[in-house]
């Protein structure tokens, strides 16, 4: 499904006419209407039945991605340095945020550590180590694969241009 809606949002974005004469204004505003309302049905201040949960997964982020592409200042904020260095070391979030959940959730369960969940400063701790932990992570495993990969890749096409 990602894939086809990225594939969807680029056509829609990149080569739509009608979309292109649009005010930037109008995605501006989309865009924080719709992160206000996702970030309001996350708190719990919005009732949300798994209907209206999917619908925002399905329909809700795409319409946030197309509205930060064409939005001006959107777009603007995106290009700030520290949203940029998260955007490089996504993937390193993406694959150490679970292991970690899971290592702090065991530590609790064992009675090693005591966490309030339902506390901000332990959510901001645990974004904390997780962004910390991705960063180790993308800067002594992923950049050196992706340099190791490249290089092997580029001898392999010298060698099959001789």
């Amino acid at each position: 499904y990602g894939f086809f809606v990225g594939v969807l949002l680029y056509e829609v974005a990149f080569k739509s006419p009608r979309l292109a004469r649009a005010p930037a204004i109008f995605f501006d505003i989309g865009f924080l209407v719709g992160t206000s309302a996702l970030i309001a049905g996350s708190l719990g201040l919005l009732a949300l039945d798994s209907h209206v949960e999917m619908f925002s997964v399905l329909v809700g982020f795409p319409t946030l991605i197309l509205c930060a592409v064409r939005g001006r200042w959107m777009k603007g904020l995106l290009r700030l340095a520290p949203l940029v260095y998260l955007g490089e070391i996504s993937y390193s979030v993406y694959m150490i945020h679970f292991p970690l959940q899971v290592v702090l959730h065991l530590m609790t369960v064992a009675g090693w550590i005591a966490l309030d969940y339902a506390n901000p400063g332990v959510l901001a701790a645990f974004l904390l180590l997780t962004v910390g932990a991705a960063s180790l992570s993308y800067h002594f495993l992923e950049l050196p694969a992706q340099r190791g990969i490249n290089r092997r890749w580029d001898r392999r096409l010298v060698r099959a241009k001789n």
